[in-house]
């Protein structure tokens, strides 16, 4: 039933759905939730394909006309792609940002944060001596800490200079706190100057730190708890394709050579030792009786 809603014809046709974003979300955010409800549907549209096509080739169903056309999988919706933005286009974008926007640019790229995050960020959020930044509102619930680099805190530390410990360590101009939304036009204008195209978004911001780190080959695991993520295939999905040699790279760095030797080591063998029964094994009780151990031999 939820996904009911996306199934018109208007969507079939590659509209996208509009409606009121709630809680202020963004435009990117809500075309996520879309994509999201699409492969939700999709996992329980192909099984139930599979159940009625079943049922046709049992003859218990006369014909597939009412599903074989009405009823098919969105397509591109399973696999989220993450889109990031290299050193220059980063620089370009923060050298034609707005005064006021750009810092909150920079601290996007420094945290990985979400806008939502960062502008709700204070300064009693932020610990220079552990290098440390606390995001208490995510979009999980739960509050994230985020480590920081030397060059960060040097960011941080100019940002939060003359403020006390409530204050917003990001705020518009005017000095009034940055509210929800307000990210999308700045963004767009900057991307515009800077001739960055297609536009990039405020979250791709989030996606161009996680993506460096794992260019850089920071494991998946360590760049999914620096993003906060309560799930880790979360973030295989969506950046895993950015370092497709990590399989290789482990295997060559870790795993010991097995070759086997071109010849074979000479085993030496133990030399019996005279008169051993243990040596000669046991005896045949149909062979000739020989001389007693120790008797002499007649010529």
């Amino acid at each position: 039933k939820p996904a009911r809603n996306d199934m018109d014809h208007s969507s079939r046709s590659g509209a996208v759905e509009s409606g009121p974003a709630s809680n202020g979300d963004d435009h990117e955010e809500a075309e996520e939730r879309l994509r999201k409800r699409r492969a939700r549907a999709n996992r329980i549209i192909t099984p139930l394909r599979a159940a009625l096509n079943y049922a046709v080739k049992k003859r218990m169903i006369a014909t597939d006309a009412a599903w074989r056309t009405a009823l098919k999988p969105y397509p591109g919706v399973d696999g989220a792609t993450a889109r990031y933005l290299d050193l220059e286009e980063c620089q370009a974008l923060q050298d034609h940002a707005d005064d006021d926007f750009r810092p909150l640019v920079t601290g996007a790229l420094f945290t990985g944060g979400r806008y939502g995050s960062l502008r709700q960020l204070k300064v009693k959020d932020v610990d220079l001596r552990s290098r440390t930044a606390l995001f208490r509102v995510t979009k999980s619930g739960r509050k994230q800490a985020v480590k920081l680099t030397a060059a960060a805190c040097k960011f941080l530390r100019a940002q939060i200079s003359k403020k006390s410990a409530s204050d917003y360590v990001f705020v518009k101009a005017s000095g009034e706190p940055w509210k929800a939304s307000d990210q999308a036009r700045r963004m767009a204008d900057a991307c515009a100057r800077a001739q960055i195209e297609p536009a990039a978004t405020f979250h791709e911001l989030r996606d161009t730190f996680a993506s460096h780190l794992v260019i850089a080959g920071v494991p998946i695991l360590t760049v999914s708890k620096l993003l906060g993520h309560s799930d880790v295939r979360i973030t295989e999905k969506h950046y895993a394709h950015l370092r497709p040699d990590h399989l290789q790279q482990a295997v060559d760095d870790n795993l010991p050579d097995f070759s086997a030797r071109h010849s074979r080591p000479k085993t030496s063998r133990r030399p019996r030792r005279s008169g051993s029964h243990a040596a000669r094994g046991p005896a045949d009780p149909h062979a000739p009786a020989g001389p007693q151990d120790g008797a002499q031999i007649e010529a």
